[in-house]
């Protein structure tokens, strides 16, 4: 084998080729996994035909709500745990670009004897799609969840849609497409997305022959993962709360808006020349830290 290698490149190039041979006869490229809806899930789940289901969060993120009779491993687990080989295991993430599922795909199909199958649009797509979940949101207050600014420029969701509800507009603000080239900018207002807002006997169809206990009556008129992007570090929280009370639940808030573009998401001592502006924790949360390190 090396002397194969050696002796069909020139002098000095198998060293830089070596290494992607080797990957290419082991199989070690990243894989393309199987997908599946969150109706098709659905259709499963009734069906009895789900082996294994995997939720990737965080424990807590679990514990305020899941997928019934998923198991939770947690992403910085999943490469560590020891599976046995029971064939498809379906696998879902928050939806909302919080976590690497790549990486995930990953570490399940290294794994002898399991096929992972990822849920289209995660935890958040089955919420809005469905919403039989173990959660007791009325009991509790839940915040929105933001996604940061180096966490969307990776995000690679073919569903990412971003809305700009930054006032004004013009040279002072930062362009969108400049800093998330990949992503679609969203047209018009995200209110118009609610089931409430759209016509008359719109979508009606789409749930005619479905009669899946499991999922809601009325399917949202979007799929995608929609972020919003604000200058007041309000009006993009206030909308993601309603969207996400109307039924819309893979809504997520650029933290720190256009505060946190300008700077391209470097945090304040990376700042050449502005180190001195922060964005300062509400003095709530600055006690609550405090409580969590010195219990």
């Amino acid at each position: 084998m090396n002397f194969f290698l050696y002796s069909f490149f020139p002098a000095g190039l198998h060293r830089g080729w070596l290494p992607f041979l080797l990957l290419l006869l082991t199989g070690a490229f990243p894989l393309t996994a199987a997908s599946l809806s969150v109706e098709e899930l659905a259709d499963r789940i009734v069906g009895g035909e789900v082996r294994f289901l995997i939720d990737v969060r965080r424990t807590h993120s679990y514990a305020e709500g899941h997928i019934p009779n998923a198991v939770n491993i947690p992403l910085e687990h999943l490469q560590n745990r020891r599976l046995p080989r029971i064939g498809e295991v379906i696998v879902y993430g928050d939806g909302l670009g919080q976590l690497d599922m790549e990486k995930a795909l990953q570490y399940l199909a290294e794994k002898p004897g399991i096929e992972p199958v990822l849920l289209q649009g995660g935890y958040a797509a089955w919420e809005t799609r469905s919403g039989v979940t173990t959660s007791k949101e009325a009991f509790r207050k839940r915040s929105d969840p933001t996604i940061t600014y180096q966490g969307l420029r990776k995000n690679r969701d073919a569903d990412l849609v971003i809305y700009d509800l930054r006032k004004g507009g013009g040279a002072s603000h930062e362009s969108l497409r400049d800093h998330f080239p990949d992503a679609r900018i969203g047209t018009g207002s995200p209110k118009a997305l609610l089931p409430s807002n759209r016509g008359r006997g719109e979508g009606a169809s789409l749930m005619a022959s479905n009669q899946n206990p499991l999922l809601k009556g009325k399917a949202p008129r979007t799929d995608e993962l929609i972020v919003l992007v604000d200058d007041d570090h309000t009006s993009a929280a206030a909308l993601a709360q309603r969207l996400r009370a109307g039924g819309l639940k893979r809504v997520a808030v650029l933290a720190g808006g256009e505060f946190a573009m300008e700077f391209s998401g470097r945090p304040g001592f990376e700042r050449r020349g502005q180190a001195s502006i922060r964005m300062p924790a509400p003095e709530d949360q600055n006690s609550d830290k405090e409580t969590e390190e010195n219990p």
